[in-house]
């Protein structure tokens, strides 16, 4: 089962240091999304992170800084996924980049582009970083998932508590946000520790 987990949407105190702890705990993943941040302080925020860490790393925007950087992972948005044409992602992929999209519904599935390596879906739960985010938790509308020949990552008010409902239910893995960077530094690393266990023992 895969673990992912992503940054906070919004500025951090010693973000680059926390991102850092978190990664040394063993995530493989860590997406970058920040739809606000500038160009040059995302590129300083990978900097700050570390060249040990960078293989980890996907981009949620200003994609054209990736190469540069030693960066092979980039995420669509459905927005930008829509927008972009499908040759152009067609070629990112052939160039050996590990590519990543969002999708709400199973009907989307149906018609993506085969280029994506995983496909993060939900909201599955309420979400804890975007209150008011999701509806109430109903495990008819997530029958499909067992179903579906895609490599599908939940997301949407994950806590270590839901990893074994999540499996359950089919899913490849789940994206970790608010129940991580809501909660204070001991807390977080303790949920992320406990996460990342659940994972090894499946």
């Amino acid at each position: 089962m895969k673990i992912i987990l992503f940054s906070s949407l919004v500025p951090v105190r010693k973000e680059a240091e926390l991102i850092r702890s978190y990664l040394a705990c063993g995530v493989e993943r860590f997406h970058l999304k920040k739809p606000l941040l500038p160009e040059n302080a995302l590129v300083r925020l990978v900097e700050l992170i570390g060249h040990e860490h960078r293989e980890k790393l996907a981009l949620h925007s200003h994609h054209h800084i990736a190469r540069p950087l030693g960066i092979k992972r980039l995420h669509f948005s459905e927005v930008l996924r829509e927008s972009t044409p499908v040759e152009e992602i067609e070629n990112q992929k052939n160039q050996g980049f590990h590519l990543s999209t969002s999708v709400h519904s199973f009907d989307t599935l149906e018609t993506l582009p085969p280029y994506f390596d995983y496909i993060f879906m939900g909201p599955v739960f309420p979400s804890i970083s975007k209150k008011g985010y999701g509806e109430p938790f109903d495990p008819k509308k997530w029958e499909k998932v067992r179903d579906i020949d895609h490599n599908l990552i939940a997301i949407g008010g994950i806590t270590n508590e839901k990893l074994p409902l999540v499996m359950e239910m089919g899913f490849s893995g789940a994206a970790l946000l608010g129940g991580i960077w809501k909660s204070t530094q001991p807390k977080a690393l303790e949920e992320l520790n406990l996460a990342l266990q659940f994972k090894e023992s499946v």
